[in-house]
């Protein structure tokens, strides 16, 4: 792909790897400042949040699983 860049992140939990292709120009916003969710507007949330602090998205589930009705 063209004028993209490869973000690749380590779990902090678990130790996976992962990769995350993405625009260049949306990952030069984001690292000068701008909000995720502005800087990757079309990006699922998941993804944003392996760039953000690099949580793979088995781990993602694991810490932020819905709460069942009987827990809230």
């Amino acid at each position: 792909m063209k004028n993209t860049t490869t973000c690749i992140r380590t779990c902090p939990i678990c130790g996976t790897v992962s990769m995350i292709t993405v625009d260049t120009a949306c990952f030069n916003k984001y690292l000068a400042g701008e909000y995720i969710q502005n800087a990757f507007p079309n990006l699922p949330a998941d993804d944003r949040e392996l760039i953000l602090s690099g949580m793979c998205k088995d781990c993602q589930k694991m810490f932020f699983a819905p709460l069942d009705e009987d827990d809230a």
